[in-house]
């Protein structure tokens, strides 16, 4: 059997690291205007939450990938680079980023930097770090179905979100949303 103790441990190390700092960072940003329903957000947060418990629970050793020493090691890799991808979309964002679907006054609508590549590069990010957790943990029918849910959650709120963009931002945004995909480049 593989040895993926420093993997998982490396993932761990990651995770924490990111919730703790996007934690943190959630103190700098500018006012709300108009909130998502507190309904909505309990309903993505917690398909997103029981997805994450899939994916990272050890219910039983049932890998759907090879044995392999490198495989982790590209997980880790493919983890670190979603959780850094979103950070160059909060940073991008500043103070018009929220963890809720929101907009914020004096909103301006954001076309650059990571948002030109994919309209939600924030949960593109995630998806793509929780895809590197699910390779580290062995590709697990518990953690495809985990990735699945958090990928539901996301789906649901970008799709909130983009209903509160067009409101907002009418003409330009379907313009935006026209040449740019919504979250996986090149793709969709």
């Amino acid at each position: 059997m593989r040895n993926v103790t420093l993997p998982v441990a490396v993932i761990w190390g990651l995770w924490n690291v990111w919730l703790v700092s996007w934690i943190i960072a959630a103190r700098w940003s500018s006012a709300v205007a108009v909130k998502q329903p507190a309904r909505d957000r309990f309903v993505q947060s917690v398909l997103v939450l029981a997805g994450a418990v899939l994916v990272f629970a050890r219910l039983k050793p049932d890998p759907l990938l090879p044995e392999s020493d490198w495989l982790p090691w590209a997980g880790v890799a493919l983890a670190l680079a979603g959780l850094a991808f979103t950070w160059w979309a909060r940073i991008h964002l500043g103070r018009e980023w929220s963890a809720v679907v929101t907009v914020k006054e004096d909103h301006h609508l954001v076309r650059s930097g990571p948002y030109a590549i994919t309209r939600h590069p924030i949960y593109s990010g995630i998806l793509l770090a929780f895809v590197g957790s699910v390779i580290v943990y062995g590709a697990s029918a518990h953690a495809l179905l985990g990735l699945a849910l958090v990928a539901l959650g996301f789906v649901l709120k970008l799709r909130q979100e983009e209903r509160f963009m067009i409101g907002r931002f009418g003409d330009a945004y379907r313009d935006y949303k026209a040449r740019v995909p919504g979250l996986l480049p090149g793709i969709w």
